[in-house]
């Protein structure tokens, strides 16, 4: 569903993920993704494609839920793929 709906990813996509990508940084790097987000930035972006996926996980940008009413395209399937391959090889 967060193919099709922006709001879809960002009210229930997008917190499973971050709370992924917070315990993979905690566990594997010693990294708390809310206090160090920038070493935790630095630990997810190796490359600039992976710096392309930020914005998706980034807790930063999450966009607050009064503005999904205009709800557009979620997440490509190329993308959630990608960002799930960082997620399991971080």
């Amino acid at each position: 569903t967060s193919l099709g709906s922006q709001a879809f990813y960002e009210t229930d996509l997008r917190p499973a993920l971050e709370h992924l990508l917070a315990a993979r940084l905690a566990e594997r790097h010693g990294i708390n993704l809310y206090a160090e987000p920038s070493r935790a930035r630095a630990a997810f972006c190796r490359t600039r494609a992976e710096e392309a996926l930020w914005p998706w996980i980034d807790p930063a940008q999450a966009v607050p839920s009064e503005r999904h009413a205009s709800d557009e395209g979620g997440i490509s399937r190329r993308t959630l793929a990608r960002l799930v391959d960082r997620l399991e090889h971080l």
